[in-house]
């Protein structure tokens, strides 16, 4: 019969011997950090996969562009790449930033500098007075739902939206919104298990704030 201790260090070996094998695999997107699962973007819209049963769940479809989960406005089209993505230390959530910029008026630039023909650039920006300008949103999502947690963040029409994490993994994650009338903002606390927002600071300075909280 083989001794206790021989079996258990035998168990633990063959563990850690699982979990290098997992990590030494490269998976497309960002991983969670006890690296059971990854989450990356295809299509403009988020997908998680569970490493151990190679499981792919799609997470949302209301992706596109000007308005995608991959960030930067990247052409996903029938591929996967990373999204921009920070995962709770408890792996059990992440949150994803998405900015929405359809409506946006399109400003250009000629590029002179390269060979042949000058080549015309053309990106999305608000000027002032514009009637349509950058929204900022933040998704919470669960692992463990599968899902997106609804999060009460926008207060403000066309309000701007920061986002302020603690720790690395995160431990805890905040934001700061503002009016666009720049005249009023609140920093807030975000609580992952239930979706709650609490606001920590309150602060309304007329006729503007100079700069930031």
């Amino acid at each position: 019969m083989m001794p206790v201790d021989s079996i258990k260090g035998k168990k633990k070996k063959q563990e850690q011997v699982k979990k290098n094998s997992v990590k030494s695999t490269k998976w497309i997107g960002t991983y969670s950090p006890d690296s059971c699962c990854t989450v990356y973007a295809k299509n403009h819209n988020l997908y998680l996969f569970f490493i151990e049963d190679s499981v792919e769940i799609q997470l949302t479809t209301d992706g596109v562009p000007n308005y995608s989960y991959a960030g930067k406005n990247r052409d996903t089209t029938g591929k996967m790449v990373t999204a921009n993505v920070e995962w709770m230390a408890d792996s059990k959530h992440f949150y994803v930033e998405r900015e929405d910029k359809r409506g946006m008026a399109s400003l250009y630039l000629v590029n002179t500098l390269g060979k042949g023909r000058p080549t015309l650039n053309e990106y999305k920006f608000a000027m002032p007075g514009d009637e349509h300008v950058q929204r900022n949103e933040l998704h919470l999502f669960s692992v463990e739902q599968k899902k997106e947690v609804e999060l009460p963040v926008e207060k403000w029409k066309d309000q701007t939206l920061t986002v302020y994490k603690a720790g690395r993994p995160t431990k805890n994650l905040y934001f700061l919104r503002k009016k666009r009338t720049c005249d009023e903002m609140e920093f807030c606390r975000v609580i992952p298990e239930t979706g709650e927002v609490k606001v920590v600071i309150h602060e309304k300075c007329e006729p503007y704030f100079r700069g930031v909280l």
